[in-house]
């Protein structure tokens, strides 16, 4: 059975040499898709993509028998290698330059080499390593155990997809599964299905023409509406089509098919003890392609977010490592995900939150098994003050809903420090980041009722109005970024925020290309957040009448929650299976 496939670089996944080989001495590029070794050079695998997690594999999986097999042309040597880093911090490595098998094909040519796992017992990554005698091509390989497919549990992979008129990515990524798990003699051929909600019902019927696609048309009820609606449609196939598990997927991301492919493998070698484990897939950057955004993360009991490993650079052997160690989490966002059927039943669904916290909420109550492994990854677009100002109204209300279903914290304690910190853009005059954290607030302290009536779709056009558009920046903008000040003590930083509405302005405008938290326009009339990648802008203008206005609101919002959110968290927490139930589900989505 192939547990895991030698990957290369490509346009459509990451052109990125480093994810995938290392030079470690010599030439080696790549040429129509195939890895073109120099006579005397040497190539490593020991990359986010090639690299094997054998540490999770003997840990999750029943593997005794790791082998890898090649298919090469020219004279080599094969070494099976593994690598750690010890206690002093030092990368180690074993069996490095150990010949394991000499290859001389004049011909493109398979061989097959096994790996003695007890020569790699600290390793939690093993790679391939080949030395050129002469000039050597790898065509391909895999990690594979001589185990039959139908000798394991069966398993079944349907995968959910979410989506609002991104008709490029949704068409480009259904093709390429399409072509790899049924143009080819693939492992997931007839063991995977797709499910496609389309919220915006612009999706072509005709152009979706496979009987392993379900497209259903839905209303635009946002992500948690749309991932909703393909786990209800899997339930409801569940027993005729055999699925096991479910693969919630983002609609604009790019990634490699053969990703699926391992976590079939991963779950059908699973230990009888984790029946029930979920499978995480990493975030990483379209735009910084070996870059980590997120590789699963935690919701702390005081309610807080904790990412490990964000925005690491993945091309070294290093970072890897460090990506490999297992955390603790507990949710993984559904740009990638893959869970276990056998928890989620038609009433126990997932909350209906629009969009955010609806896959943090549902993976903490549903306590899943999470392991993440490097190589299972999508990549997804990301910049620094891409978010619209709707989204706050979301992330507070939804993180409020979330925390009393969960009954992590003191809801009035947090729904302060939220509100303190939305407080904050006051000072970089981003007022309606304040005024709608404001009305998150407040509109969950209205009760569970209330929200029950509201028109998701009507209340997102009216957040909508709160967005600030990017505008083309004139050249005298670009031109004059402005550097941020270097790092002053906190109790200045505060000083300097209250003086700059004390004080008459000294500038017309200043120009960052900072995060807007941290843009600081201290003495100017104007504030422009400028992305140089784009050559757009947005504007944000100093008002002491907002300032004031804002923070009045605040003060009169905090006095409030004091009072009766106590009562209000008790509400929610009583009834909040209300909104995870089919029936309730059937009725919101109209089906």
């Amino acid at each position: 059975m192939i547990l895991q496939k030698l990957l290369f670089p490509g346009n459509d996944t990451c052109p990125n040499m480093d994810m995938y080989f290392h030079k470690k001495q010599g030439v080696s590029a790549m040429k129509e898709g195939s890895l073109v070794i120099e006579p005397d050079a040497a190539m490593e695998a020991d990359t986010y993509f090639n690299a094997f997690s054998i540490g999770k594999w003997r840990k999750y999986t029943t593997l005794n028998d790791l082998r890898i097999k090649l298919s090469v042309k020219g004279a080599c040597d094969v070494s099976l290698c593994g690598v750690f880093i010890n206690d002093k911090n030092v990368i180690c490595r074993r069996m490095d330059n150990v010949v394991a098998l000499s290859v001389v094909a004049e011909e493109r040519q398979d061989v097959e080499v096994q790996f003695n796992l007890d020569d790699y017992k600290n390793c939690p990554l093993v790679y391939l390593q080949i030395k050129a005698k002469t000039q050597t091509t790898l065509y391909g390989g895999a990690f594979f155990t001589p185990i039959n497919d139908n000798q394991l549990p069966h398993v079944k992979l349907a995968v959910g997809i979410c989506t609002y008129r991104r008709e490029s990515f949704v068409f480009k990524n259904l093709l390429a599964m399409d072509k790899a798990f049924y143009q080819t003699e693939s492992p997931l051929k007839n063991k995977i299905d797709v499910f496609v909600s389309d919220n915006a019902g612009t999706l072509p019927v005709r152009a979706l023409r496979s009987p392993h696609t379900f497209l259903f048309k839905n209303r635009n009820y946002g992500g948690s509406g749309g991932f909703t609606r393909c786990i209800m449609e899997v339930l409801k196939r569940k027993g005729e089509r055999g699925y096991t598990h479910i693969v919630l997927m983002d609609d604009d991301i790019a990634f490699d098919p053969a990703i699926l492919e391992r976590m079939y493998a991963f779950l059908k070698m699973r230990k009888g003890g984790y029946a029930d484990l979920a499978i995480g897939g990493a975030m990483l950057i379209l735009n910084d392609r070996i870059r980590q955004f997120e590789n699963g993360a935690i919701l702390t009991y005081d309610g807080m977010l904790s990412f490990k490993n964000k925005n690491l650079n993945l091309s070294t052997v290093r970072n890897i490592l460090v990506n490999d160690v297992q955390q603790d989490n507990n949710y993984n966002a559904w740009c990638l995900c893959c869970m276990p059927l056998s928890k989620i039943e038609k009433n126990n669904l997932p909350l209906p939150l629009f969009i955010h916290m609806d896959d943090v909420e549902y993976g903490v109550r549903n306590a899943f098994d999470f392991v993440n492994l490097n190589g299972i990854c999508v990549w997804h677009p990301y910049g620094a003050n891409m978010r619209n100002t709707s989204i706050v109204y979301y992330d507070v209300r939804n993180k409020l809903i979330s925390m009393a279903s969960l009954g992590r914290c003191d809801l009035a304690e947090y729904a302060i420090r939220w509100l303190r910190i939305f407080r904050s853009d006051i000072f970089v005059y981003n007022y309606s980041r304040t005024r709608i954290a404001c009305r998150a607030i407040e509109d969950f302290m209205q009760g569970i009722d209330a929200f029950k009536k509201v028109d998701p779709l009507a209340l997102n056009g009216k957040l909508a109005r709160y967005n600030r558009a990017w505008l083309d920046a004139p050249l005298e903008h670009i031109r004059n970024v402005t550097p941020l000040p270097e790092k002053r003590d906190l109790s200045h930083v505060r000083r300097r925020k209250i003086l700059n509405y004390l004080l008459p302005s000294k500038m017309k405008y200043i120009v960052r290309t900072c995060d807007i938290a941290a843009a600081d326009p201290y003495r100017a009339k104007e504030l422009f957040i400028l992305d140089p990648a784009t050559g757009k802008e947005r504007r944000y203008k100093k008002s002491l009448l907002k300032a004031v206005y804002c923070y009045v609101q605040c003060f009169l919002l905090e006095k409030k929650i004091k009072r009766k959110m106590k009562k209000v968290g008790l509400e929610w927490k009583a009834r909040i299976s209300e909104l995870y139930k089919w029936d309730f589900w059937k009725n919101y989505l109209g089906i």
